[in-house]
């Protein structure tokens, strides 16, 4: 196995039908994965901060292999520059290798380029890796019998609904209390206002939709703690440029919820292979009463029925209004690889130095013995 290391945009930009070809293949092919995805994160968020570009396109012979969707950030830990290698992703996504054909070997071949690259980086922070993934398991197999350290704790806990049978069944299943809410809340909005919900899956014009969306965001919870798009011009264009590239390939899933004309309430969803992914929601506050995102929620789920999508993946946190909807959560983690090499290897010691005193002479020594020059990534 040999590993390729794209540092260049340009190249980046020409693999996406070698891309594509192997996220086809992949079993753990979702929409995160997606060079249309990677390239709006990479063009769009953390433009600020010290980064590169660390693509690793593993071949056997000149068939390729896998895909390690990588960058380094320069970030500050206990005080000084940390150079984490981490995945390209957006803020609480889940993501992961584009692993194929031979996964060990494949893994294996991944490890190797960072052992032979120890003086390049600090740490491996990879988020969110999904636990039902059978790729997720091995990788952390093969870590167990390498020489690397490492650790892993559980991150999100987010709820899917599997969508078997019809909206009918799925809805009886679910608790009384939550049909009844359905049917009130419903019946209310429609006894003041004139109330359209709808499924966008293509738009005419994006720039009309996002304005709607945004303008919905403004007025939701996420103003008051400065999360809203309007506050952030990196997100928001963010979203912007996702939604073009998802209208084009066809990938647009979004709920708009209008009482009398007004936007009241928005679910911002990609659909993907067979899944309805959920980026985003948002409710007008003034409307609160009325609940309409759990009117739009229940639209959005009878759609997804009807257009035999095969899951909903409400992604985030298991909080309490989505477990009203489901069972079912899928567990994820954030695995740390610790440079044996690197001064930061003080944060995988901390547990066994924590008696030791002072420990601020021991970091300081070891910060001391780290110091070293950059040399150019090996294949």
């Amino acid at each position: 196995m040999k590993v390729k290391v794209i540092r260049d945009e340009a190249e980046f930009m020409r693999m996406k039908p070698v891309w594509d070809a192997l996220l086809e293949r992949c079993p753990d092919n979702m929409i995160y994965l997606t060079h249309e995805w990677m390239q709006a994160y990479w063009e769009t968020i953390d433009l600020e901060k010290e980064r590169e570009m660390l693509v690793l396109l593993v071949s056997e012979g000149d068939k390729p292999m896998a895909i390690a969707p990588l960058l380094i950030l320069t970030e500050r830990r206990l005080g000084r520059r940390c150079k984490t290698i981490r995945f390209f992703k957006y803020e609480g996504m889940r993501s992961h290798l584009i692993l194929t054909e031979k996964p060990t070997e494949v893994i294996n071949a991944i490890l190797d380029f960072l052992r032979h690259n120890r003086r390049m980086w600090d740490m491996v922070v990879l988020n969110n890796l999904p636990l039902d993934s059978p790729n997720t398991k091995l990788l952390i197999e093969e870590l167990k019998r390498s020489d690397f350290r490492f650790g892993y704790t559980p991150s999100r806990f987010s709820p899917y609904i599997p969508l078997k049978g019809d909206w009918s069944s799925y809805l009886a299943s679910r608790s009384k209390s939550l049909r009844k809410e359905i049917k009130y809340k419903r019946r209310r909005a429609e006894r003041e206002f004139r109330v359209e919900a709808r499924r966008i899956t293509y738009t005419e014009d994006v720039e009309v939709l996002m304005d709607k969306i945004v303008m919905v965001d403004a007025k939701s919870w996420r103003y008051k703690t400065g999360a809203a798009m309007v506050l952030n011009p990196d997100v928001r264009k963010s979203y912007y440029k996702l939604t073009k590239m998802a209208n084009e390939r066809g990938w647009l899933y979004i709920g708009l919820l209008e009482f009398d004309g007004r936007p009241v309430a928005f679910e911002y969803k990609l659909a993907y292979n067979g899944t309805v992914y959920g980026l985003r929601i948002g409710y007008d506050e003034e409307f609160r009463r009325y609940s309409p995102g759990l009117i739009l929620r229940s639209f959005m789920l009878q759609k997804a029925f009807e257009d035999g999508m095969r899951e909903f993946d409400m992604a985030g946190h298991n909080e309490d209004y989505k477990m009203r909807w489901t069972n079912h959560i899928r567990e994820h983690i954030d695995l740390t690889i610790y440079n044996q090499i690197s001064p930061f290897f003080i944060l995988y010691l901390i547990p066994v130095l924590r008696g030791i005193k002072p420990l601020k002479r021991i970091k300081d020594a070891l910060f001391k013995i780290g110091k070293r020059r950059s040399r150019p990534w090996k294949s």
